[in-house]
């Protein structure tokens, strides 16, 4: 792990000396188990901080912005945001969420695909727009070769758990779900995952076979939940979910995904 982080470190500070007079962010990669977040400083009105952290091998993001003055400008707790990158008109849908913080507030926009991270890799400013307001440009300066240091910390995390490293290497490819995951389970199955209090929250690490089955599966993270783990593995297990990992030479090799439950139970009063 400290190798990991040094390796992190040095992708980050060298080259990193400001090359204009515009605000600079500061970037750094956190890594923790089945998860990468990349954070950031920027310098704008009522925004101090952006992160944007997902499990290797899921596909799914949570962009989180932080600031003294970002509740006030937009009015519900949760609802539809819209997210940009520079000048682009194409935007990225999500529901953002609303959180009271110690120091401020903070939004929250989880369950967003890879496209958020390739913007990240290439836009120098991001927006978010909720209804007639909106959050932002705010300056991500340098998100470029920080946002490399974050796929390290995911490649890393999944060759660790077995994927084959060539995947990896430029020209490969990693597994990739054939249908969106949400997919994967009907209702009638979730419901019946066994609860451990008022919550399920778990997150599963997959491994798949060069053509594309989920050959393993266990918990790797989330809250202690043994029987909601195994019964959800139980589901997947055999089934042909993926499209192969290859390496530089298309050649399928072995592959790792991951996937997170959360359910909360509802309880009906009278």
């Amino acid at each position: 792990m400290s190798r990991r982080l040094i390796t992190l470190a040095i992708c980050l500070l060298t080259g990193s000396a400001a090359q204009s007079q515009q605000p600079q962010a500061k970037w750094r990669v956190n890594v923790a188990p089945a998860q990468c977040t990349l954070s950031g400083t920027v310098d704008h009105p009522g925004v101090d901080g952006v992160s944007i952290s997902t499990i290797p091998g899921s596909a799914s993001y949570t962009l989180t912005l932080t600031g003294g003055t970002l509740h006030r400008r937009s009015a519900p707790s949760q609802g539809p945001v819209k997210i940009g990158f520079d000048s682009s008109v194409q935007r990225i849908p999500g529901t953002g969420t609303f959180l009271r913080l110690k120091d401020g507030m903070a939004i929250r926009i989880e369950g967003l695909p890879t496209i958020l991270a390739e913007g990240f890799e290439r836009a120098s400013t991001i927006t978010i727009e909720n209804g007639h307001s909106s959050i932002g440009p705010v300056a991500i300066s340098g998100s470029a070769k920080a946002m490399r240091a974050m796929n390290t910390c995911a490649a890393e995390q999944l060759a660790e758990w077995g994927a084959d490293p060539a995947q990896f290497q430029p020209g490969g490819m990693p597994a990739a779900p054939k249908a969106h995951p949400d997919s994967w389970f009907a209702p009638a199955q979730l419901m019946k995952l066994p609860f451990a209090g008022d919550r399920i929250d778990i997150v599963l690490k997959l491994s798949i076979t060069p053509g594309g089955v989920v050959d393993g599966c266990e918990q790797v993270a989330g809250l202690p939940n043994k029987p909601a783990g195994e019964a959800a593995c139980k589901m997947l297990q055999g089934k042909l979910l993926y499209m192969p990992a290859r390496d530089p030479a298309g050649l399928a090799v072995q592959g790792v995904g991951s996937h997170r439950i959360q359910l909360i139970r509802r309880v009906s009063i009278g």
